[in-house]
Formats: structure tokens, sequence, C-alpha cells
């Protein structure tokens, strides 16, 4: 008897997925690993250090001599 009162469904259940608006931009990724740092640090301290070879005076020891 219970078959003759049961309704059938005729809607079936869908999900329903939320598109999420980004107001705002998206930030660029940046690496974190600590040896990046440590290279990024390397490269910077290489551009304030001064070439030895930038202070070099070309020195000719037997110019006495030669002028005897």
């Amino acid at each position: 008897m219970s078959h003759l009162h049961r309704t059938n469904v005729t809607t079936t259940l869908e999900p329903t997925f939320e598109i999420e608006s980004s107001d705002t931009e998206e930030e660029a990724y940046e690496p974190m690993h600590p040896t990046l740092t440590a290279l990024a640090l390397a490269d910077a301290l290489k551009e304030k250090e001064e070439d030895h070879l930038d202070n070099f005076i070309e020195v000719n020891p037997f110019e006495e001599e030669e002028k005897k």
C-alpha cells in the first residue's frame, strides 16, 4: 500500500559551485627558499665590492737599468 502513496522525485540534486571573484590583483609568487636568499645576498655583495684590479698600477722594475 505504501507503494501507491510514494511520490517520485523527478529533480536531481546538482552541486553548485560559487565562482570566487577576485577584486584584488593576484600577488606575484616569490620563492622563499633560504638558498635563493643567500644567492641574492651574494650577488648584492659582489656589486658593492671594489675590484682589486681597478687599482692596478703597472710597474717596470727594470726601468732604472734600461735608462743606463
